[in-house]
């Protein structure tokens, strides 16, 4: 494993803030906080969540 890929999953395994998942995914406020509340902080779920949609993560 890459030290970029390492980064990589270390990122999605720490939990996020609102305001961490409505940027790296591009999302508007209404969209992030309702997903929020569903899944939680949970990077790892809700980066899961966001793959089944069809959504990339933004750096």
């Amino acid at each position: 494993m890459t030290d970029i890929e390492s980064k990589q999953n270390h990122r999605l395994i720490e939990p996020f803030t609102l305001e961490q998942f409505r940027q790296r995914y591009c999302l508007s406020w209404n969209e992030a906080r309702e997903l929020f509340e569903k899944v939680g902080p949970s990077g790892v779920e809700l980066s899961l969540l966001m793959a089944s949609k069809g959504r990339l993560l933004v750096d």
